[in-house]
């Protein structure tokens, strides 16, 4: 039974063992699902899985010991084991780049391995010291394993908000060009202008991960004109106040507040100070130009922020702020296998804003294209007011990436993504190959139990009939063996009553000789 068991773990072994080293590409703020491909992706025991990280080949740090994260690992409060054995990493930094390997007790195959990139994107000012018309330079840095060959030329690319790739120098922008993983883009701020530029990592004509930068302008500060800013959820957002000049540092005469409808009205800011009463107190501050800075953006910062001054009689100046979310029906860590789920994107905004122009919220792939109606894997189901939802199918092996942006008047706003997680493979054995290895099989396992069997009884002999072989009848390559159980100290009418028949079958192939019968060489059954 041994070999049958070897046998046996031999045929599944081809099941979520795809050996594949897998590249997954993230921004930072983001959660990352890193799949292990020693264990099927409905694994829930997982004590026997271990996971390590790597920034370089010189040292190796355990972030999960016997299906426990390790809480000596820097980033334990960050991690948890989930279903197949994955690890989830919450809010990922740049320190979370590099090699995670999966190891498994239960097998001597080779580690699986993850490699994890970070795109970031900064600015060589930050947006509330920099209120005037000037030059910023935003750097955009793909954060990798070191060992992992360099960025190819032109992988990292800078796009504008109408999605124009920007090459050269051009109005407003000079691209300083590319050097290893990194590029820099030098931008000239306008006022009353609120430009996006956007760094994309390609690879094989793919975009891989991209990372957005808007420099945000407060205007010459007497343009009272509503400011629109849109945003995804763990964003920091900057609402500039055009009550004041740009370089104002004094803002003990300002207030700011937030209402998400007419209804009621929060004050965020008294007197140029974080109101202490406000839920959000933590994630606000002010800064130069009386601005106000909310980190970490949520669903419910969205609505009206009105700029108020002591100092002026002029109306409040208002800046409109939306959110755009995207969410998934089911959960990554519950849905490993193949299925279908429902991904809802929803732009979140003022109430008494108009709601979204028909078609302003749009799904593309990871592609870059344009999905409508009913295709391969997916299918839109619509647009309803500012809410739409797309019904995609999850294969196994495959990273797909679908996003939703919100345009408007022919100028992209905002966007967010939803990428599933890779799963691993399953290996199904099909035509010639797999009908002989499951023949092989039965075969094996037919004449390993003919034996257990043979060995756990003792035949009566002496109460056995003689082999009664029917060679030269047509079914001449049966052989067909009557074995009678009898208890010979038994009278005869009580052997009449007892006997209990058993016939056995043989197969043979014609033309073998009798005394050529080997176990290892038939079929056999018991009837």
């Amino acid at each position: 039974m041994a070999v049958l068991g070897q046998i046996l773990k031999f045929v599944l072994l081809f099941e979520g063992v795809s050996g594949e080293r897998v590249f997954l590409y993230f921004r930072p703020g983001q959660d990352a699902i890193l799949p292990c491909d020693r264990v099927s992706p409905e694994e829930t025991q997982c004590s026997h899985i271990s996971w390590y990280h790597q920034s370089d080949q010189t040292k190796a740090v355990f972030e999960g010991n016997q299906g426990k994260v390790c809480l000596t690992s820097a980033r334990a409060a960050r991690l948890r084991l989930v279903t197949g054995c994955s690890l989830i990493i919450n809010n990922i930094t740049a320190e979370d780049v590099g090699r995670y390997g999966c190891l498994s007790e239960n097998t001597a195959d080779d580690d699986s391995y993850v490699f994890l990139s970070v795109l970031t994107i900064s600015s060589s000012a930050a947006d509330a010291d920099a209120q005037t018309d000037d030059r910023i330079t935003l750097t955009c840095s793909l954060l990798r394993y070191l060992q992992v060959p360099l960025c190819p030329e032109n992988s990292l690319q800078w796009v504008n908000e109408t999605g124009a790739v920007l090459s050269g120098e051009g109005v407003g922008y000079e691209l300083n060009g590319k050097k290893g993983c990194g590029s820099s883009l030098t931008v000239t701020r306008q006022s009353g202008q609120n430009r996006r530029y956007t760094c994309r990592f390609v690879e094989r004509g793919s975009v891989k991960i991209d990372a957005e930068y808007t420099a945000v302008s407060t205007g010459t500060g007497v343009s009272g004109e509503d400011v629109f800013l849109y945003f995804r959820s763990g964003q920091d957002a900057i609402l500039p106040c055009d009550r004041v000049s740009p370089e104002e540092t004094q803002c003990s005469h300002i207030y700011w507040y937030h209402d998400s409808d007419q209804t009621k009205t929060v004050f965020e800011v008294n007197q140029g100070k974080v109101s202490q009463n406000s839920t959000r107190a933590a994630r606000l501050r002010l800064v130069t130009g009386c601005s106000l800075i909310i980190n970490n953006i949520t669903a419910e910062d969205a609505g009206r922020y009105g700029c108020q001054s002591e100092n002026t009689a002029n109306d409040d100046s208002f800046v409109y702020l939306s959110v755009l979310t995207i969410s998934s029906s089911a959960a990554d860590a519950d849905a490993q296998t193949d299925d279908r789920i429902t991904l809802t994107c929803s732009l979140l905004r003022y109430l008494q804003v108009p709601l979204c122009p028909e078609n302003s919220l749009q799904w593309v792939n990871e592609t870059g294209a344009v999905l409508s109606g009913e295709g391969v894997g997916y299918e839109l189901n619509g647009q309803k007011d500012c809410g739409s939802s797309l019904t995609v199918t999850r294969q196994s092996g495959q990273n797909r990436r679908y996003t939703c942006r919100f345009v408007e008047r022919g100028s992209m706003k905002i966007d967010a993504e939803y990428t599933f997680p890779r799963q691993s493979e399953t290996f199904i054995i099909v035509g010639a190959v797999g009908g002989a290895l499951l023949v092989v099989l039965v075969v094996i396992t037919a004449v390993l139990l003919l034996k257990y069997r043979k060995r756990a009884q003792t035949p009566n002999t002496d109460g056995a009939q003689k082999q009664s072989h029917h060679v030269e009848e047509p079914e001449g390559g049966l052989t067909y063996v009557t074995v009678d159980h009898n208890n010979k100290n038994t009278s005869p009418e009580e052997k009449v009553e007892e006997k209990e028949r058993v016939t056995y079958s043989t197969l043979r192939a014609p033309g073998e000789a009798e005394a050529d019968d080997d176990p290892a060489n038939v079929y056999s059954f018991i009837r």
